[in-house]
């Protein structure tokens, strides 16, 4: 059998797919790993695999400029089966552990991985979430299983703010001030200042009329990157709806805001209903 460290390099680029454009503005996200694996150790502990969580999570993060340390581990799902009903799964989550039974398939066909014939084993750590820096994140297996896949759950330790724009008209054919939103004076008239955070991640909901609009966000002097805002998806430029603006994303971001300004410029007929920044805190401890 390969054993899964082999397999694990693979497996998390190819997770690297998964909806990283949306779960960074999410308070909680779910990743998953794993994916019609085998396993075969002895039952009896002698010999174990293990799958490190949080190097895997790291690797998945890192395309959006995060770690596991800007994250909580909150809860881990297996859907798994054994061959005799021997198998072992243990959680190690810094200094504490905690093994599970990893039992035969309920309608008891071993072969193939359908859901349908997976135990689901949950361990809630909400109460008690794993932090990063505290240690070693592994599920251990012994025995003869096969894993449909495992969930790793996970909350954001950063500030997602969401501010509306009001369905504000943005862009003009000159640069004036309507044409540009200005982030760190909308944090600082909600009472949170600029200067304890780092910039993550901005998303703007914005259409334009002709789909031909422009938006590109500028850290001081630099340009983070012109993004187009395309037309309505539901082609109506008139309607307020959320679903009739699209998410315009600045990813892998980490601005400090001493000194500089963070601002969204547009160009075009433009319409933007909200904004959303992803802050990260300056505190040592985190």
């Amino acid at each position: 059998m390969k054993n899964i460290l082999k397999f694990l390099t693979a497996l998390s680029f190819l997770m690297m797919a998964f909806t990283a454009e949306a779960s960074i503005f999410k308070k909680q996200r779910t990743e998953e790993y794993l994916q019609n694996e085998k396993v075969s150790t002895d039952p009896f502990g002698f010999m174990t695999e293990i799958f490190r969580i949080k190097k895997n999570v790291n690797r998945t993060l890192s395309e959006e400029g995060l770690r596991a340390r800007d994250y909580q581990l909150v809860g881990v799902t297996l859907y798994a089966k054994s061959r005799r009903g021997r198998g072992k799964a243990t959680l190690v989550v810094g200094e504490d552990s905690d093994q599970r039974r990893v039992r035969k398939a309920p309608n008891g066909i071993w072969s193939g991985f359908e859901m349908d014939s997976m135990r689901v084993i949950h361990w809630d750590l909400t109460d008690n979430p794993g932090e990063a820096r505290e240690g070693a994140w592994q599920l251990r297996f012994n025995g003869k299983l096969k894993i449909a896949h495992v969930e790793i759950h996970l909350r954001s330790k950063m500030r997602i703010v969401r501010m509306p724009l009001g369905n504000k008209m943005l862009g003009t054919s000159n640069q004036s001030e309507t044409d540009r939103i200005k982030i760190k004076q909308m944090l600082n008239n909600r009472g949170i200042s600029p200067r304890d955070y780092n910039l993550k991640a901005v998303r703007v909901l914005a259409k334009s009329k002709g789909g031909n609009g422009k938006a590109k966000l500028m850290i001081g002097q630099s340009n983070r990157g012109t993004k187009a805002v395309k037309k309505a998806p539901q082609g109506n430029f008139q309607k307020n709806q959320p679903v009739t603006f699209n998410r315009i994303n600045w990813l892998g971001l980490n601005e400090e805001a001493q000194g500089q300004r963070w601002q969204i410029h547009f160009r075009g007929n433009n319409k933007g209903k909200r904004l959303v920044v992803v802050l990260k805190p300056l505190d040592e401890d985190f």
